[in-house]
């Protein structure tokens, strides 16, 4: 998209969305937990029968308005 002129470079460098969701094993022993909750996505509840089209709508509801106010509506 920047090569076509649709975006400018410096607006793709600077959005980051960063997501890393560690299982509580990965992190037991780096350091003292006071309080560990935890959440399960289920597919199915939210996005009905949990095809890959429902499952892009769900995150497409979290990810769109983020891009939308970095990068405008076009």
């Amino acid at each position: 998209m920047v090569l076509e002129g649709a975006i400018d470079e410096e607006k793709l460098h600077s959005f980051n969305i960063p997501q890393y969701m560690p299982s509580p094993t990965e992190v037991e022993g780096s350091f003292a937990i006071s309080r560990l909750d935890t959440s399960e996505i289920r597919w199915v509840d939210c996005c009905g029968s949990c095809g890959g089209e429902d499952v892009a709508k769900c995150m497409r509801s979290v990810a769109e308005p983020m891009l939308v106010e970095h990068f405008g509506e076009t």
